[in-house]
């Protein structure tokens, strides 16, 4: 009992300590959520206003299948009960569900690990299968990392080609200024001046607006062009592997298309309809828009604050999309707004977040295990928020199990794609919930239960992926440092080795590395001499 309350005590000590350093962090991230919430608020109006209907879904679902039974009825001469005709149209709707869906090949592999790896997740391609869906899990762990880095380095490129070229345009200006200047009798600064507030109307001169290119600009280049290379090839084919182990397993012995056309004709023979398969196909059509149109969900207001949450938090499910080209302007329009507003809170909340954890793990190590120096602090922080996020996703999971009837398998799946926003729509959180629940106020709280919970395990993905970049900081630092140091004391420049090593120890933030140094030097001094 005595450990878990000196483990209580450290937490709370490590969290007031370093709560006046995290004070700004704390007030931007309230102001930042505060705007979120406000913005979010007022886009769900906006779109209650535009997508509302006068006629609720399920009512147009009844209109409709009502009038496709007496049709039926007329045209083909058949007595059928209303329950019977239910059926028959619910079997129609997954005949024509199941003949949509692409079959797992080779191209639909990679078509859905792209999808997955860049968080897109259309969701029109999904596993099934309990083992393929753990096999998600596993297998975006590895790869998100991966696309995040290939991306970030393509990043680099583009921004150094435009730098160059913005360079090489406003040299060309720089030019035009200084003859301008020579026929006007300006000075060199008032052409240019000139010619920057009348082609630019940034108002400022070259000497300010345009960036210096260093004579190693060649150099850098052929760096990032060398690392794009190897990880563009490492993540296509980690795709193209993905791919083939998806394939393996979600594969099924006979395709979509056969699977619809014998519950096709399975239909034919049960209820005896004598019609050609051109009709059939047409009432099963009909029958599928019905149906289709039954299970969309009505845009009440507090479907419109789910449907805004889910859009500026890119996880995008997919069930719930406007049907008017107001409604689909004023997505991009809002989105172009709130995704900017979003990524700003979860970022400062991530921050914060990492904060609290790191002033926590140097908290424990050095009262419990009376460490006087705490090395790798980033990695271990990096380590615990990963600790932090599979919590999270547990205990989702442990939710939806005892709440929805799910299995475990699904609950974790789930909440993985939920939280790594890619959002394929085929599990949605409680939504069966408010399907079934009519109270409003247990719907209100409901909502909001889960876009807290969502929001907060966002911001714990938010705090994963900063301790990441922190902690390969950390790495790159110190082999940079290492690798200095070797060299400095293979040519035994010890006096400069002393003041480089000063240097290093300066430069690094992390207080672990301010005692980097003498034990490393006698290890690359023994190892070199």
């Amino acid at each position: 009992m005595s450990f878990w309350t000196q483990i209580i005590q450290i937490v709370l000590l490590s969290f007031f300590s370093g709560l006046e350093k995290m004070n700004e962090l704390l007030k931007k991230s309230l102001w930042r959520a505060t705007l979120l919430y406000v913005y979010a608020f007022l886009g769900a109006c906006m779109f209650y206003v535009i997508e509302r209907k006068p006629e609720k879904n399920k009512k147009v679902y009844s209109r409709l299948s009502q009038q496709l039974q007496k049709d039926f009825i007329i045209q083909f001469n058949i007595s059928i009960n209303e329950s019977d005709f239910i059926h028959f149209m619910q079997r129609a709707f997954e005949a024509v569900t199941i003949g949509n869906k692409a079959d797992w090949g080779i191209l639909t592999g990679l078509t859905f690990t792209m999808t997955s790896l860049t968080t897109i997740g259309y969701g029109h391609i999904t596993p099934e299968t309990p083992l393929g869906q753990i096999l998600t899990v596993a297998y975006c762990c590895v790869g998100l990392p991966i696309t995040m880095l290939t991306l970030k380095t393509m990043g680099e490129i583009v921004s150094k080609l435009v730098s160059k070229f913005v360079y090489l345009v406003e040299t060309k200006r720089a030019f035009e200024a200084v003859t301008i200047g020579n026929k006007a009798d300006w000075s060199i600064i008032s052409g240019l001046s000139f010619t920057m507030t009348s082609l630019t109307t940034i108002g400022t001169n070259i000497s300010s607006s345009c960036p210096v290119f260093s004579r190693n600009f060649g150099m850098t280049m052929k760096g990032l062009l060398g690392r794009s290379l190897w990880k563009t090839l490492l993540f296509v084919s980690y795709c193209l592997f993905g791919a083939w182990l998806f394939n393996y397993i979600e594969r099924t012995p006979t395709t979509f298309k056969q699977m619809s056309t014998n519950m096709l004709g399975e239909l034919q023979q049960k209820y005896h309809i004598a019609m050609n398969h051109s009709d059939f196909t047409a009432f099963v059509n009909d029958a599928y828009e019905a149906v289709r149109i039954g299970k969309k969900v009505d845009w009440t207001f507090r479907h419109a604050c789910y449907y805004v949450f889910t859009t500026i938090t890119t996880i995008g499910y997919g069930y719930m999309t406007p049907d008017t080209r107001q409604g689909q302007l004023l997505t991009v329009l809002y989105s172009l707004i709130g995704l900017p507003i979003s990524m700003l809170v979860l970022k400062t909340i991530g921050e914060l977040i990492v904060n609290c954890v790191q002033a926590l793990v140097l908290a424990m190590e050095k009262r419990i295990l009376n460490s006087r120096h705490v090395g790798k602090i980033k990695l271990k922080t990096f380590l615990a928020t990963c600790v932090l996020m599979i919590i999270f996703i547990l205990l989702g999971s442990i939710i939806e199990v005892l709440l929805e009837g799910w299995t475990f398998t699904e609950g974790i799946y789930t909440w993985f794609v939920t939280f790594s926003t890619i959002g394929f729509g085929d599990y949605i959180p409680f939504q069966s919930l408010d399907e079934k629940d009519n109270h409003i106020g247990r719907i209100w709280v409901f909502i909001f239960s889960m876009v807290f919970f969502t929001m907060a395990g966002l911001c714990v993905v938010s705090a994963v992926l900063t301790s990441l970049v922190q902690a390969v900081e950390e790495w790159r630092s110190k082999s940079k440092a290492y690798r200095k140091l070797v060299q400095l004391v293979k040519t035994r420049r010890n006096r400069v080795l002393r003041s480089a090593l000063y240097r290093v120890n300066r430069a690094c933030d992390d207080p672990s590395y301010h005692t980097v140094s003498l034990g490393m030097y006698r290890r690359v001094r023994s190892r070199s001499i």
